[in-house]
C-alpha cells in the first residue's frame, strides 16, 4: 500500500523512529525520549519501513539484528521512502567503521550504551543534520 507522509507543521516535535525487537530496549529508549520526541515505536523491520513511510521521521533509531529483515535492509527501504531521514544505527554487532553496513547510516551507537548521554547527544546531531538536510534541500 502507498501511504502519503505526514506533513510537518511550524512547532511540531521532531518525530523518532526506535526499530528495536528487544521490548526492554525498545521501551526504555521510548522513556529516555518521549518527553523531547515525538516516539514512534517499531518491533521488527517491515513494521518500520511501514511506519517510516507514513511517519516520515526525523530520526529513525535502527538495530541490526532483528527477525525478518536485518538493520541494513530496513535502512535501505527508509532511506527510499523517507530520503531525508537520519539513520542511527543502534546495534550490539561490532561495525568497523570501513563496514559497507555503516556507510547505509549517519551514525552509529553501540549497545550496549555505557553512557546514556552519548546516545541523547547523537539523537540531537542527527536532529541537527537533519535539519540542515531539509534546508539545503529547499535552497
Amino acid at each position: 500500500a502507498q501511504f502519503s507522509p505526514q506533513k510537518r507543521e511550524p512547532g511540531d516535535r521532531d518525530r523518532l523512529l526506535i526499530v528495536d525487537d528487544t521490548d526492554l530496549i525498545r521501551d526504555f529508549l521510548h522513556a529516555l525520549f518521549s518527553d523531547t520526541y515525538d516516539v514512534t515505536l517499531a518491533h521488527n523491520g517491515s513494521e518500520a519501513v511501514e511506519k517510516a513511510s507514513v511517519i516520515a521521521p526525523t530520526v529513525a533509531i535502527v538495530d541490526y539484528d532483528m527477525p525478518g529483515m536485518t538493520g541494513d535492509l530496513v535502512a535501505r527501504r527508509i532511506a527510499a521512502t523517507s530520503p531525508d531521514t537520519i539513520l542511527v544505527l543502534h546495534s550490539a554487532q561490532s561495525f568497523p567503521p570501513d563496514d559497507p553496513v555503516r556507510s547505509l547510516f549517519e551514525f552509529y551507537v553501540q549497545k550496549p550504551v555505557l553512557r546514556i548521554a552519548d546516545l541523547e547527544r547523537t539523537v540531537k546531531l542527527a536532529v541537527v543534520l537533519h535539519a540542515i538536510r531539509i534546508t539545503e534541500a529547499v535552497v
